[in-house]
C-alpha cells in the first residue's frame, strides 16, 4: 500500500516512458513479494492503457505474484508467460523457476516434475533453485523417495544442492519417521561442505526419542559434532536422557558427564531440565556424589532446582543404599516446595528393602497409602526382591498377595523374586507352587523364572529337577 501512494506521488511528476515503466515494474515487485495478483494485474493494465513498451520483467513480477499468492494459481502464471511469449519475450530460468515455485506451493507435485523434466528434456538451463523447488514439493508431499530421486539427479547433472534443500529432506524424512535415513543425509550434506541447521537435527532427535531409539540418538549427537553443529539445551537434555537408558552402559555416564561438564565450560545453551537430566544419568550410575556434586552446580549458576532432579537424587542414594542421606534430601526437597510424590516414595522404600530393613519400608508404604498414592508395580517390585535378597520367601508371600489386594498383577518379574527367595533356602515344593500360581494367571516364565528355579535347584541340589 505504501508502494502504491508513493507511484501515485512519482507518476504524474515523470513524462519519460522509459522511466515510467521503471516506476510501474518496481511497484510490480512489490504486489510479487506480496503475492498480490489483483494489484499486479491492474498495474499491468494500467501500462498497457498509457502504451507503454513491456518489458520480460514487467511480466515476470505478474507470473511472480501469480506464483507467491495466498493461494498460488500455476493456472494463471501458464497464461501471462504464453501473453509474454506471444509479445517476443522468451521463456528464461527465472520463469521457469517461478512456474516450478507456482506448483510446489500449491502442492501439485505432478507440475513442478513435470516443467522441470520439459527444462531438462528441451535443454533448457536448470540451476539449484529449480530442483530445491520440486524437492521442497515432493517433501511437502511426505514423498521421501521420490525427493531423493530428484536429489540423485541433480548431482548427476553436476548441480550441488544447497542448505534449504538438504534440510528440506533431511526434515521430511525425519517428519514421516526414517531418521535414519535423515542421518544419512545428514552425512551427505556434510560431505559436501554444508551444515544441517540446528532446527533440522533437533526434529530428528525429538524422532528418534519419541520412538526411544535412545542408541540412535547418541549416534546423531555424533554426528552433529562431527559436522561442527551447536547444540542447544534440548539437544542436550535429550542425549543425557539417551545416555541414561536400558541397557546402562558406564561408558556412557562417563561421556554424558564430561560432555555436560564442557557444555558448562563453554557456556553454552543450558536449561535445569538438562540438569536434570545430567543429575538422572548419576542415579543411573548409582552415583549419589555426583548427584550432589551437579545439584549443588546448578544452584551455584542460579537454576532453580526441579522436582525431577530431586527424585534422581533419592533414587541414587537409594540405589547406593544411603539411608541417611535419602531422608535428608527428601527433607531439603519439601523446603524448596516440592511434595513427596510416588516416585520419591519408592526411592525410600527401594533403599530400606535393598538394605533388608523391612519394617521400616512397610512404615514408608504405609505413609504412601495415607498420603493417598497408588502403590504400582514399581514398589511392590522394590519390595519383593529385598525379600528375593534376604532369602525370605514368607515375607515375599506375604507381600504377593497384598500386590493383589492393591489391584496390581503380579508380572514374571514378581514371581522371579519370590521363587528367588524360596530357592534361596532350596525349597522346591515352594517354588513349585508358585510357578503353578503363574500358570493361573497366565503369565508365561521368562529367562528370570527360569534363572530363578535353577539357583533353588542348585541350592537343594536336586540334579534331577
Amino acid at each position: 500500500k505504501k508502494a502504491k501512494a508513493l507511484m501515485f506521488k512519482l507518476i504524474h511528476k515523470i513524462d519519460r516512458k522509459t522511466e515510467r515503466r521503471f516506476v510501474y515494474n518496481t511497484f510490480l515487485k512489490a504486489t510479487a513479494n506480496a503475492g498480490d495478483i489483483v494489484e499486479a494485474q491492474h498495474c499491468f493494465n494500467q501500462m498497457t492503457s498509457e502504451g507503454l513498451e513491456l518489458n520480460a520483467r514487467t511480466y515476470g513480477k505478474v507470473i511472480e505474484a501469480c506464483a507467491k499468492a495466498k493461494s498460488p494459481k500455476p493456472e494463471q502464471a501458464l497464461v501471462w508467460e504464453q501473453k509474454m511469449n506471444e509479445n517476443g519475450f522468451h521463456t528464461n530460468l527465472v520463469i521457469d523457476n517461478t512456474i516450478i515455485s507456482a506448483y510446489a506451493n500449491s502442492g501439485d507435485v505432478a507440475g513442478a516434475q513435470y516443467r522441470l523434466i520439459e527444462m531438462i528434456e528441451q535443454g533448457r538451463e536448470v540451476d539449484i533453485i529449480s530442483f530445491s523447488s520440486v524437492i521442497h514439493a515432493c517433501s511437502n508431499a511426505g514423498d521421501t523417495e521420490v525427493a531423493d530421486k530428484w536429489m540423485e539427479i541433480a548431482n548427476k547433472m553436476g548441480v550441488t544442492m544447497d542448505n534449504v534443500a538438504f534440510n528440506t529432506i533431511i526434515n521430511t524424512h525425519a517428519q514421516t519417521g526414517d531418521a535414519d535415513a535423515a542421518i544419512e543425509w545428514m552425512r551427505i550434506m556434510g560431505k559436501c561442505g554444508f551444515v544441517p541447521g540446528l532446527d533440522v537435527c533437533n526434529v530428528v532427535m525429538n524422532c528418534f526419542a519419541n520412538a526411544q531409539k535412545w542408541d540412535k540418538c547418541i549416534t546423531l549427537f555424533k554426528v552433529m559434532q562431527d559436522l561442527g553443529v551447536k547444540p542447544d539445551k534440548y539437544t542436550i537434555a535429550t542425549y543425557l536422557k539417551a545416555c541414561a537408558s536400558p541397557p546402562f552402559d558406564p561408558e556412557m555416564f562417563e561421556a554424558g558427564d564430561k560432555l555436560f561438564t564442557q557444555m558448562i565450560e563453554e557456556k553454552a545453551d543450558i536449561d535445569a531440565t538438562c540438569f536434570s537430566s545430567m543429575i538422572h544419568l548419576c542415579a543411573r550410575h548409582h552415583d549419589p556424589q555426583r548427584a550432589e556434586y551437579w545439584y549443588d552446580k546448578m544452584k551455584g549458576l542460579g537454576y532453580q532446582p526441579t522436582h525431577s532432579a530431586f527424585n534422581s537424587i533419592l533414587s541414587a542414594c537409594g540405589r547406593s543404599g544411603k539411608i541417611d542421606n535419602i531422608l535428608r534430601w527428601k527433607q531439603e526437597m519439601e523446603r524448596s516446595g516440592f511434595k513427596a510424590d510416588s516416585f520419591t516414595y519408592g526411592a525410600i522404600i527401594h533403599a530400606y528393602a535393598k538394605s533388608g530393613m523391612f519394617e521400616e519400608a512397610e512404615e514408608w508404604v504405609a505413609r504412601m497409602r495415607d498420603a493417598g498414592l497408588r502403590r504400582g508395580m514399581s514398589i511392590y517390585g522394590s519390595l519383593l526382591q529385598g525379600c528375593a535378597n534376604m532369602g525370605d520367601g514368607e515375607r515375599a508371600e506375604s507381600w504377593l498377595q497384598r500386590m493383589r489386594e492393591d489391584g496390581v498383577l503380579p508380572d514374571a518379574r514378581a514371581y522371579s523374586a519370590v521363587i528367588s527367595a524360596w530357592g534361596a533356602k532350596g525349597d522346591i515344593p515352594r517354588m513349585d507352587d508358585i510357578l503353578e500360581r503363574m500358570k493361573i494367571d497366565r503369565q508365561r516364565p521368562t529367562a528370570y523364572v527360569f534363572t530363578a528355579l535353577f539357583e533353588g535347584c542348585a541350592a537343594s541340589t536336586d540334579v534331577d529337577k
